[in-house]
């Protein structure tokens, strides 16, 4: 971790949480000094009680592709992160500062997820099945009550233009030929 500006985490609600403590603690008892910044939808729902666990520095809540590069380029400035918008922190004395939430963005602006960086055929095989996860939209504008969708996103919701998206799932296919069946 020679070089790393921090060590971000996704952590889902339930059994990952543990993973993502024994991973977030590992590396804060061995880098006490690198931020160990926690985002996903358990951070979203409960940002100041994840920050009560030591090894967590800050948490980002709701839409984290715009919150985290942000965290990122401030590290590497090293300007505070206190005052922005979209994550909780614990400052040096302890307390903990929740900044305002930021604005949905629209996904058509962010970059597509980048595969190649992982193994598929070996994703595929650990899966069981030919199946790419592939994020359309984020939030929702209903009130199910089962649901932390309208907590995390308040009410909104933003997708991809739906050419852009037959577009995207067509070179997906050509290129891993994904729900094949055997």
């Amino acid at each position: 971790m020679g070089d790393a500006l921090c060590l971000g985490v996704t952590v889902l609600t339930g059994a990952p949480i543990c993973d993502a403590l024994r991973v977030s603690r590992a590396v804060k008892a061995r880098h006490p000094n690198l931020p160990v910044i926690w985002g996903g939808w358990h951070p979203s729902m409960f940002a100041s009680e994840c920050l009560l666990e030591g090894s967590v520095d800050v948490t980002v809540r709701g839409q984290g592709e715009e919150t985290f590069a942000e965290i990122v380029s401030r590290l590497a400035d090293g300007d505070s992160l206190v005052g922005c918008e979209g994550w909780t922190i614990r400052l040096p004395d302890g307390t903990i500062h929740e900044n305002p939430a930021r604005s949905l963005a629209q996904v058509e602006k962010f970059r597509a997820h980048d595969y190649g960086l992982i193994p598929v055929e070996r994703y595929f095989e650990l899966k069981g099945k030919r199946q790419l996860d592939f994020v359309s939209s984020q939030g929702c504008n209903f009130r199910c009550a089962f649901c932390s969708d309208p907590f995390v996103y308040g009410r909104k919701w933003v997708g991809l233009e739906p050419v852009r998206m037959a577009l995207r799932l067509k070179e997906l296919w050509d290129r891993y030929q994904f729900a094949r069946r055997h």
